[in-house]
């Protein structure tokens, strides 16, 4: 993927350009989840330098990537398939029927997801994948199922439906099972 021919990618997207964004206690808290050895660096730079080499092994990515679970798989698969390398919440939920999972708040460790896939802030969507990430996981990382939709032949003759409603007091109202016909 180029950056430049992307309108969603920003300049020199890559994973050390991403991780340039965290401060040293979240990048401290990284190191460990990714059981980069002791003694650990303690300078910034070098922490960016042991996650990136980390996560740019074939290897230890393979590996990392087995223990997603089903839909972070999907999430991954979604924003690295998409054209622009984005991840957009309400399109996954439309898409699987499930919301994405939350980025962890500040000051707690990070999903193994957001190793893949990374936002500009915690409160930003979409979330990206950083080019020199996307370019290892595409060896191996299937794309995302395709999006089909059930076509009926004849429309039914009676269709039946729940409705609810919220009142301005944020009580939900549910109205009796309806049914129609054509």
């Amino acid at each position: 993927m180029n950056s430049s021919q992307a309108p969603g990618r920003f300049p020199n997207n890559n994973l050390r350009d991403y991780l340039e964004m965290f401060n040293v206690d979240v990048l401290r808290r990284m190191m460990g989840q990714l059981f980069i050895s002791k003694p650990r660096p303690t300078r910034k730079a070098e922490m960016i330098a042991a996650i990136a080499s980390r996560l740019i092994n074939d290897d230890f990515l393979r590996g990392l990537w087995n223990i997603l679970g089903k839909v972070e798989q999907l999430v991954v698969r979604d924003a690295l398939y998409d054209p622009d390398g984005q991840l957009g919440g309400q399109r996954f939920h439309a898409r699987y029927g499930v919301s994405p999972p939350e980025p962890s708040k500040y000051g707690h460790h990070p999903s193994p997801v957001e190793f893949f896939s990374v936002r500009q802030s915690p409160l930003c969507e979409p979330a990206l994948v950083p080019d020199d990430l996307a370019e290892r996981l595409l060896t191996f990382v299937p794309p995302p199922p395709k999006v089909e939709l059930a076509v009926e032949e004849k429309l039914p003759e009676f269709v039946e439906w729940s409705e609810s409603r919220y009142t301005s007091k944020g009580k939900e109202i549910f109205y009796d099972n309806c049914t129609k016909s054509r």
